[in-house]
């Protein structure tokens, strides 16, 4: 079956390249096209050691398959290119736009996207830091039907795992990468057998999960306890970083349940760092970067 991986770079669509093309025949990725000032920067960057190669890039010319690129989710040049190469399915692993009719129904099989969450539980482009901002005790990923409409199309399936407490967003990220790249492969080869069940989302359940701007508060200081506060910036740094007026810290190192008087979201300065209050204790915050 000829497969069109879609995928904005990195790990992510690295893995499902990996896991499909060696079951499959993948014809082509699709980039998103960046700018030529960036592109520029980045290859001066590469150059020099300081901007480590893109993974998918680099397993998309491995292989030898065409790298093409798409000015935006409905770009007519795009919809054109994948006519002449005629794809049985379109699988989509982390792409920052959404397609159009016009390029997710050219394939006889049409799309499948891999979302790291399990929908309907946060559609949108910022699931993980939805994910650790409610408290999700349980994660996964879910691959779907692509439709114009973001993230709601039928599941196909879910794998569902405990998310532990303090894990890293990037191990996360891993692991969400390694799963979806699984499932998206296992459903290519349902697909291509004849079909597999689709199951509606329940748009009462479904919850957003908008972009945050840099610099926005994130923590209910005065609601959440203090193991839930170290959980979320643990989890989360450095990739989001509450904003804390004297506290720059490059580190959470952990948390003490203790009374104290001190109000919620304020912070004191003891030797290496700081200590963050919170409602029934404190989150301990590190000047220096853990294990440095």
């Amino acid at each position: 079956m000829k497969v069109v991986l879609f995928g904005a770079g990195g790990a992510t669509p690295a893995a499902a390249l990996e896991a499909l093309a060696a079951k499959h025949s993948v014809s082509a990725v699709v980039r998103p096209k960046e700018p030529s000032w960036r592109s520029r920067i980045g290859g001066w960057a590469r150059s020099l050691g300081l901007r480590p190669a893109d993974p998918f890039l680099a397993a998309a010319r491995q292989r030898n398959i065409p790298v093409l690129q798409a000015h935006s989710g409905g770009d007519p040049d795009l919809a054109s290119q994948l006519r002449s190469l005629a794809p049985d399915l379109i699988c989509i692993a982390s792409f920052p736009w959404l397609l159009s009719e016009a390029i997710f129904s050219l394939p006889r099989l049409g799309a499948i996207n891999a979302h790291p969450s399990l929908l309907p539980r946060h559609r949108g482009p910022n699931p993980y830091f939805w994910t650790y901002y409610h408290d999700d005790r349980v994660t996964g990923v879910t691959v779907h039907v692509v439709t114009s409409q973001g993230d709601s199309g039928n599941i196909l399936a879910q794998q569902s795992f405990p998310l532990p407490r303090g894990m890293p967003l990037g191990s996360l990220h891993d692991e969400v990468s390694r799963r979806g790249a699984e499932l998206l492969t296992q459903l290519a080869d349902a697909l291509e057998r004849g079909g597999t069940s689709r199951t509606p989302q329940d748009p009462a359940t479904a919850t957003k999960a908008p972009r945050v701007k840099p610099g926005t508060p994130m923590v209910d200081f005065a609601n959440w306890p203090a193991e839930r506060v170290w959980h979320f910036l643990a989890g989360l740094y450095p990739h989001f970083q509450e904003p804390l007026a004297g506290a720059p810290y490059r580190a959470v190192t952990g948390f003490e349940v203790s009374q104290h008087s001190r109000a919620p979201g304020s912070v004191e300065a003891v030797p290496g760092g700081w200590r963050l209050f919170c409602r029934d204790g404190y989150v301990m915050l590190s000047a220096t970067e853990a294990g440095g």
